[in-house]
Parts: C-alpha cells; structure tokens; sequence
C-alpha cells in the first residue's frame, strides 16, 4: 500500500466511513468535509497566536489527507483522463517539483494539497465553508474531463458566479 493509501485509509477510520459508492463522491465530501471542518475548531488542530487561529500539525494533517482523498476521487470517477505527474515545466511556479494532477487538456494542473490546505487554513479564519472539498471535486473533474479546454476567463467567471449564487 501506498503512503498515499495509507494516508486516506487512516483519514477515512478516523471519521468512520467508507469511501465513497460510485456518483456519490460529491455528496460524501460535502458531508465529510462538514465533519473535518468542525474538526478543525477543536482542540488540538488549532491554536490561537496573538488572537488569530491557526491549524497545528493534526490539522494540518487532515487537511492535507482531505486533498488526497479528493485527488484520488477525481481519477476514479475520471476514469483514465487524469493522473498525477510531477510538475517540472517552470520552476517558477509554486507547484514546481510538487505532485500535481493533470488533466485531458494537458496544460491544465491542480495541486490539490496545497488547495485544501490553503482553503483549510482560510476557513479557520473566516468560519466554516465545509463544501470547499464537494466543489472542488465537481469543478475540478469537469474541467480535466472536458474534450475542449475553457478559457481562463471563462473558468474564473463561473467560478465568480457560483460564489455569488
């Protein structure tokens, strides 16, 4: 088994499901990620340092572990088109020598830990918005799953329009 395995193996005997049957997998994060994310508002995933909280390693932990486990969901219900590689075209680029998916339009990457911890970190700041791992699942299977790439604009403008509804 695999670190990766092991890791949402571990995460889902923690909160004790299972994972998810087939076409669920949006419904089961919403679900999961309410529990996690109650999770994270107690003792000892975070901490307050001069008066704003943060997550310590067992949060960290879990929000790392959820981003997995919404990875590993994504190539499931993808079903071939997407895969993880390692991200080596810029070195620039946050995600350079990190584990990425990518996609059928090949340009097309997510670094789906480094999202879940940066939106686990913003929802300890701002309050629960549990359904970030449910809609990260939806937005992001359909973009790699999708035959003919959208424009950036396009994907940012209903992403925009998703958060104001």
């Amino acid at each position: 088994m695999s670190v990766r395995e092991e890791r949402i193996k571990t995460l889902l005997m923690f909160f004790g499901v299972r994972r998810p049957n087939r076409d669920n997998e949006r419904s089961f994060l919403l679900g999961l990620g309410k529990t996690v994310a109650e999770q994270f508002f107690m003792e000892p995933n975070f901490r307050e340092v001069l008066d704003k909280k943060e997550l310590t390693a067992p949060g960290l932990s879990m929000a790392h572990d959820m981003g997995l486990l919404v990875a590993e969901l994504i190539i499931e219900s993808a079903e071939g088109a997407v895969k993880w590689t390692l991200f080596k075209k810029t070195r620039r680029a946050l995600e350079y020598n990190l584990p990425v998916l990518i996609g059928r339009p090949p340009k097309m990457i997510l670094d789906p830990v480094g999202g879940s911890l940066t939106e686990a970190k913003a929802m300890l700041r701002r309050g629960m918005q549990s359904e970030i791992w449910g809609e990260t699942y939806s937005f992001w299977l359909e973009r790699f799953t999708n035959e003919t790439p959208m424009p950036a604009w396009r994907i940012l403008t209903e992403a925009a329009e998703k958060k104001i509804n």
